[in-house]
């Protein structure tokens, strides 16, 4: 992970993380918004806005940025009154630690279709898990995050009901065309959320 991700510089961090923040407020990340939360003049955040890597502007503000976006998807991830929806699962694990808020994260099973709900703390990480057993997938060499990442990574990284139905998905994954399949491990929870903590301090020079 750590040759996959982007290496962000201070400014970009800190306006990175101001439009995270903007996002799982509902409101939109706009260059003013992002200025008036940083308590910075917009002529100052504007050009590090343009330089954000992954990251999406409609309408003159941003409705996505690495892992989180304002539009629907799979991956369901709700801040309070706040509903956005992530790139992959394991998104849902870090932004709440990168924020400081807790979420909840809905999902479905891959293999079995059923739902997977789990809440987790910005502090504590996972406090509650519906399955019980549920489990995260995850690329073991993932590329550099400079392309497209959603078709790259994000979709190789699911919830899953438990260890068997990952397993069996893990088993069955196929590349388009009937290439051959990426490698994937299976992650606890728990380790999901450590090693976001750990990519979160690595990018942002956040604890997480």
């Amino acid at each position: 992970m750590a040759a996959a991700l982007p290496s962000l510089d201070g400014d970009q961090r800190r306006v990175g993380l101001a439009v995270y923040r903007l996002l799982v407020e509902g409101r939109p990340a706009t260059a003013a918004a992002v200025a008036e939360q940083l308590g910075e003049l917009v002529e100052t955040v504007t050009p590090v806005l343009a330089t954000l890597p992954t990251a999406t502007v409609s309408n003159g503000a941003i409705v996505a940025f690495l892992g989180l976006q304002r539009a629907e998807g799979r991956h369901v991830l709700c801040f309070g009154d706040a509903t956005l929806a992530t790139w992959c699962a394991w998104d849902t694990l870090f932004l709440p630690g990168l924020v400081g808020r807790a979420a909840v994260a809905r999902s479905r099973c891959p293999t079995t279709g059923e739902e997977v709900v789990v809440e987790v703390d910005p502090v504590s990480g996972v406090t509650a898990a519906m399955p019980g057993d549920a489990v995260l997938s995850f690329l073991v060499h993932p590329a550099p995050f400079d392309g497209d990442v959603v078709a790259g990574f994000c979709r190789y990284i699911h919830f899953f009901a438990d260890p068997d139905a990952a397993q069996a998905w893990r088993s069955s994954a196929a590349e388009p065309g009937g290439g051959t399949p990426p490698e994937l491990t299976v992650l606890s929870l728990a380790d999901g959320v450590a090693l976001g903590t750990s990519t979160n301090r690595l990018v942002f020079g956040q604890p997480g």
